[in-house]
């Protein structure tokens, strides 16, 4: 192999995990900044969770679909829309005079999330060769994983020391730098031998089906449970689901597979990934605001909390797999979701306290369960899969993922908001959003439970 087509591949290499690592840090960062915005932008609890919500629906939806619009348009050419679609979404959400328009330029950052995230895997397992795919993929995740645990630190520093606006202002010279290495070094995409057609049935009845679920829940608190402003979008979203189940099951080429989810041991596998993620907006949004707002941390020493709960995920996830591969799947799963049964029960009875220190091993703990919780998840569905479900199994996980973050804000926000009952966040309001997240967890270890000992296609 000469040496300019081997520096092409690193390249390539460089630029995916660059697009990768922007999208962590507004996954995990941005909740860090939430406290600031609010109160520069004077909006209220339920508008302020908005910031984080729209980013997570927007990328919930579409994710699913883009690997599909990938084989149909190209992948170098849907990489680059999503590219140019997160660093607009970037810099408009960067110079918004006020809380609507963030909003809608978060939800266009999901977008252009949604495009990036399986787009870019994509292109670094077709870069390179069967016998060093492993070693690259590898390198891709950790290289943009560490920006996943120190996004929280980055994002508290910007906030602080210059402004909350700096958290997106960065993603534009970011994207730049991708887009031209990416442009330069990425293969020109092949001509596809046949056209596969996307499901648009399935992407229009399950992104306003959730949508419609998640402003009925983050808008209960504030107008009424009772309310035909809860009710319309409430009932609308379960028709809305409900025809996206059955078009699914008719459809020769779905969106998702959803018969697979027929085995009970994918439905519980799906349902942990879905409920990990719930709890893990439960952490990454409220935790830092409950730090900033009652514990009267500044945005740095907030974000820095979040990356010490965080953090442990780099050791536990090669660590969690050995286990796994050794012992089976359902003991070290059980351990997990009870460990994050203790860290939110934990979070919930020292919130009072309004102490750091006391909070410190409670987020530790979640570091160390609910990683490995979601990676055992994930290793159960694929190992219960033939070679041919694996994509479509990886799209349903992926978007049971993406659908609890945005559930996750949607439900924990409206219970801190309910039980504050006022204008402002109280200490009350965050544990009983801490105690849902306990709650949840108890659900997580019936799941975990209920996985098989050691999981095989065809089990």
């Amino acid at each position: 192999m000469s040496s300019a087509r081997e520096a092409r591949r690193w390249w390539v290499l460089t630029a995916m995990s660059g697009a990768l690592a922007m999208t962590f840090i507004d996954e995990t960062g941005v909740g860090v900044s939430l406290a600031t915005i609010r109160r520069e932008l004077h909006a209220s609890l339920t508008g302020v969770h908005w910031v984080m919500n729209a980013y997570m629906l927007s990328l919930a939806a579409f994710v699913g679909a883009s690997g599909r619009l990938a084989d149909v348009f190209g992948r170098r050419r849907v990489f680059a829309i999503g590219l140019v679609v997160f660093a607009a979404g970037s810099l408009l959400s960067a110079t918004s005079p006020g809380l609507p328009t963030l909003v809608a330029w978060r939800a266009v950052q999901g977008l252009g999330a949604a495009l990036l995230i399986p787009t870019a895997l994509t292109i670094v397992a077709e870069t390179f060769p069967p016998a060093e795919r492993g070693r690259a993929v590898g390198t891709y995740i950790g290289a943009a994983s560490v920006f996943y645990v120190v996004g929280p630190l980055v994002t508290g520093a910007l906030t602080q020391e210059v402004s909350w606006r700096a958290v997106f202002w960065v993603n534009v010279p970011l994207a730049c730098a991708v887009g031209v290495v990416s442009a330069l070094a990425i293969a020109p995409d092949r001509p596809a031998r046949r056209r596969e057609r996307v499901d648009l049935v399935g992407l229009f009845t399950s992104a306003a089906g959730l949508g419609a679920l998640v402003v009925a829940l983050m808008a209960g608190p504030a107008l009424g449970w009772d309310s035909p402003a809860v009710l319309v979008p409430a009932v609308g979203a379960v028709l809305l689901l409900a025809a996206f189940a059955l078009a699914e099951r008719r459809r020769p080429a779905p969106l998702f597979d959803l018969t697979l989810l027929s085995r009970g041991a994918l439905a519980c596998a799906a349902g942990i990934v879905f409920l990990v993620y719930v709890v893990y907006l439960g952490l990454i949004v409220f935790v830092p605001l409950f730090l900033q707002h009652e514990a009267g941390l500044r945005p740095f020493a907030a974000g820095l909390a979040l990356t010490l709960a965080l953090g442990p995920i780099i050791v536990v996830a090669p660590v969690n797999g050995r286990i796994v591969d050794r012992t089976g799947a359902r003991r070290p799963a059980v351990v997990a979701a009870l460990t994050a049964l203790v860290s939110f029960t934990w979070l919930a009875l020292a919130a009072p306290a309004h102490s750091f220190a006391l909070l410190l091993p409670a987020l530790l703990l979640y570091g160390v369960s609910v990683p490995a919780l979601y990676n055992t998840a994930v290793t159960v569905a694929q190992n219960l899969v033939t070679d041919e479900q694996r994509g479509q199994m990886s799209g349903i996980l992926g978007s049971a993922a993406q659908a609890g973050a945005a559930i996750g804000v949607a439900v924990i926000g409206a219970v801190v908001v309910a039980v504050s009952g006022s204008a402002d966040y109280t200490t009350r309001g965050f544990q009983a959003g801490f105690g849902i997240c306990a709650a949840l967890s108890l659900a997580l270890v019936q799941l975990a439970a209920a996985l098989p000992r050691h999981p095989r296609a065809g089990a």
